[in-house]
């Protein structure tokens, strides 16, 4: 397991780099652009794997430097690529400086602001909505965001936390309809489908237990209320958070912050425990 690498690269992430100044993915999208105006793309597109062949070629190249070129010339640099991979990998978004952004957009009355850091067309929607939606995407950005790369770069290193970030970038590639006809890839569902459920499982341990329990039985029962995995993510986020003492939207969004950093936490701190267990 890389733990210090992942120490290392959460650390520099949230306290000394601004990674969303940083981690742009417009090369890889141009990438996709090209791959997918080639008539060669069409089988891939048609069977539902359309990212698997465009990025195999930059998994494969990752894992000849993970397992070949770094292993090859010692720890240090084996430590410095998976960190430098993985910070490269979380996010693309800042939850923490999301929220910052947003509550002084709202302590300013800013609606156009607050709207762009949501990704909504400015002029729609008002006040009364805005918050809420915040909420739900922090909700998954903590999965998607952190605890997705850093559970796969806890099974596969570097190439494991790269394939996922990839993936997910290709996966928006492809659900944008003005830049391409398809709609559907099984590609990133299948990476996310273990984050998507430690991250519900971390809900129920740094939130409201019981509440997160049915919630998520109810969408196992009953899967037209969570036709999605993001549904799920939202049904349990919003159940941990289901007797929380918040008086505001404001204290609602910082609350739903602190659930999601509890989460990442409580994972980090069980993947910590693996690695010390392994070196005995």
């Amino acid at each position: 397991m890389h733990f210090p690498a992942l120490l290392t690269a959460l650390f520099i992430d949230q306290v000394i780099w601004n990674g969303p100044a940083h981690r742009h993915f417009h090369w890889l999208r141009d990438y996709l652009a090209w791959w997918f105006s080639q008539p060669l793309s069409r089988p891939a597109q048609d069977s539902g794997w359309a990212a698997l062949v465009p990025l195999l070629p930059l998994v494969l190249v990752l894992g000849w430097l993970q397992f070949g070129l770094i292993q090859a010339a010692g720890p240090f640099p084996g430590y410095a690529f998976g960190a430098l991979v993985l910070l490269f990998s979380l996010g693309p978004e800042d939850a923490s400086r999301d929220v910052s952004a947003f509550l002084r957009a709202m302590e300013k009355g800013d609606l156009d602001s607050a709207q762009r850091l949501l990704d909504a067309p400015a002029g729609h929607g008002d006040w009364e909505s805005l918050p809420e939606r915040m909420s739900e995407r922090l909700l998954i950005t903590i999965c998607r965001g952190y605890i997705g790369p850093v559970f796969w770069f806890a099974l596969a290193g570097p190439v494991g936390a790269a394939s996922y970030r990839l993936a997910e970038q290709a996966g928006r590639f492809l659900n944008d309809r003005h830049a391409t006809g398809i709609r559907q890839d099984r590609l990133f569902p299948l990476l996310d489908w273990i984050p998507v459920r430690l991250t519900a499982a971390g809900f129920a341990i740094a939130g409201n237990f019981d509440a997160v329990a049915a919630a998520w039985r109810q969408c196992s029962r009953n899967e037209g209320n969570c036709p999605s995995d993001g549904d799920l993510l939202l049904a349990t986020g919003q159940a941990a958070l289901e007797n929380s003492p918040a008086r505001s939207r404001v204290e609602r969004i910082e609350d739903t912050l602190a659930l999601g950093w509890r989460n990442l936490t409580l994972w980090v701190v069980i993947m910590g425990i693996a690695w010390l267990l392994s070196l005995l």
